[in-house]
C-alpha cells in the first residue's frame, strides 16, 4: 500500500505515525524492523507499508 499525500498533510500524517511510535522502550521494533517507511521528497511524502 502507497498513501501519497500534499506536503502539508504528509507532514500531519507523518506527525501522526511518528506520535504512534512513541510507546514504552521495548514495545516496538527497532526503527529498521518497522513494517512500513514514510519518505519524503520535495513536497510529496510516501508511506510504504
Amino acid at each position: 500500500t502507497v498513501d501519497q499525500f500534499p506536503a502539508g498533510q504528509g507532514a500531519r500524517a507523518a506527525a501522526t505515525i511518528l506520535h504512534e511510535l512513541e510507546q514504552p522502550a521495548g514495545s516496538v521494533p527497532d526503527r529498521e524492523e518497522l513494517p512500513y517507511e514514510l519518505v519524503v521528497r520535495g513536497s510529496t511524502a510516501r508511506i510504504s507499508a
